[in-house]
């Protein structure tokens, strides 16, 4: 990864100067060592206060540089994903988040300034809507507004009962905060009109995910890009069609990776609208561990890639065939494919993720659908 060395004039600060030995002094044989240790301790000291200076914008860009380089550069791909694994493992949950929200403003989907002030109007006019709820004695405002209601229900219900981790590197989230992040989505999704989608179960995980790494307003502002994505709003959406056309695209695909478990699942005729909604809804984020949903976020979000959420199917699949193979019937089966994903090792997935690459005709169709109008609610 070309990660560079400091201008004429600029001071290297510690952080700057472990990234830059770990990069490029660090041979194959060292690679996870190497970073391991002389970036942990930078990146987690960064984590702690995680002020915007220009020395960590500097060190951020120079670790979106090597992600890049090493998820998606040449030469032998087995040594690249090692390196990437290594280096998203260096990073604390809080710079992992400060990294996210740095590749959403180098791709020009973000500007804060906007995700602030659009996080502050969406709230205010949540907190508004629960207030009317409140003196609503007859129910018509309600009835007026019911799909908004109805979503803001949803949320009351889901909150205590999503986990959120709390530990060493990771901010110190609360439901509170969680339920205000999902209320300004419903908000700015009711803002789109007809083609916004609301709330969808599976998201609450996903914003809990993103507030154990970012400030609430930087989780909104994350989960609005995400949700912007054509293939994402395509799972959220729920539209039977869509779904079975999912399902027919990773049918393919499995047949092409994995033909014996293929031969398998369709003999028991379990079929991948049965099992994939539980993975894709959430993003991952509820099915996996969290180094491994580190990962595919990292390949999301930096590289804005919506088809790393099919293919971490297709990769789990491939992690977990051996199970499956030995399943004797259908139910115990599908308890596997909802329980054994968590058991995936990051090393596991990102070998497997290598290995079932496929090319861009067999997820063409999943492509085709229009981009929606999602930025429409998020201009200042």
């Amino acid at each position: 990864g070309a990660v560079p060395a400091p201008q004429h004039g600029q001071t290297q600060t510690v952080a700057q100067g472990a990234m830059h030995g770990a990069a490029h002094g660090a041979t194959n044989g060292s690679i996870q060592g190497a970073i391991h240790e002389e970036v942990q301790g930078a990146t987690t000291e960064i984590g702690k206060v995680l002020e915007m200076t220009s020395e960590v914008k500097a060190l951020l860009q120079c670790v979106l540089k090597d992600l890049r380089y090493y998820c998606n550069g040449g030469g032998r791909e087995d040594v690249l994903s090692t390196k990437a694994v290594a280096l998203l493992r260096s990073l604390c949950p809080q710079f992992e988040g400060a990294l996210w929200m740095e590749a959403l403003l180098l791709s020009g989907e973000g500007d804060i300034a906007c995700i602030e002030a659009k996080y502050v109007s969406c709230r205010e006019q949540a907190d508004w809507l629960r207030e009317r709820r409140r003196v609503d004695r007859d129910g018509s405002y309600r009835r007026w507004n019911a799909r908004v209601y109805d979503d803001l229900d949803v949320i009351d219900e889901d909150v205590p009962r999503t986990f959120i981790e709390q530990g060493h590197g990771y901010r110190s989230s609360t439901s509170v905060e969680l339920t205000e992040v999902l209320e300004a989505h419903v908000v700015a999704e009711a803002r789109l009109g007809s083609s916004g989608m609301g709330y969808v179960q599976g998201m609450a995980d996903v914003a809990g995910y993103l507030l154990q790494r970012l400030a609430p307003w930087q989780a909104f502002g994350c989960l609005r890009t995400l949700c912007a994505r054509p293939l994402v709003r395509m799972f959220c959406r729920l539209n039977v069609d869509e779904w079975l056309l999912i399902s027919s695209v990773f049918s393919s695909l499995l047949g092409l990776c994995c033909p014996t478990l293929f031969t398998k699942l369709t003999e028991w005729q379990l079929e991948p609208v049965m099992y994939l909604p539980e993975w894709l809804l959430p993003l991952w984020t509820r099915s996996v561990r969290p180094d491994v949903a580190s990962y595919i976020f990292a390949l999301l979000i930096v590289e804005g890639d919506d088809t790393i959420l099919i293919r971490s199917a297709l990769a789990v699949c491939s992690a977990i065939e051996p199970q499956l193979l030995k399943c004797d019937d259908m139910p115990s089966c599908r308890k596997l494919l909802s329980e054994s994903p968590s058991g995936v090792s990051l090393e596991t997935f990102a070998q497997m993720l290598q290995h079932c690459a496929v090319g861009d005709d067999v997820l063409a169709p999943l492509m085709r659908t229009p981009k929606p109008l999602a930025a429409a609610d998020d201009t200042c």
